[in-house]
């Protein structure tokens, strides 16, 4: 995990924003092969829930980006991921 902290003045919400401050959670996945269909979305929904009960946060405010498939474009130590 990588935690990126973004200054209250440096965010900006679409149009006016919010009365109180939302604190929004930006969250990338990358993975070998991403999940599919309603697999993508199970998985996509129970992280968000996870992640949201550890940080103690709304679910609403916790956004999931998957990235693109790892496998062949990812190398740990030299060792590109092969499926």
């Amino acid at each position: 995990m990588k935690l990126s902290r973004l200054a209250a003045e440096d965010y900006a919400e679409d149009g006016a924003g919010p009365a109180e401050p939302v604190y929004p959670i930006f969250v990338r996945v990358l993975k070998a092969q991403r999940p599919t269909g309603a697999e993508l979305q199970v998985e996509a929904l129970r992280l968000t829930e996870a992640i949201a009960r550890a940080c103690n946060r709304p679910v609403a405010n916790v956004h999931v980006l998957y990235e693109p498939h790892a496998e062949g474009r990812l190398a740990f130590g030299g060792q590109l991921v092969l499926g």
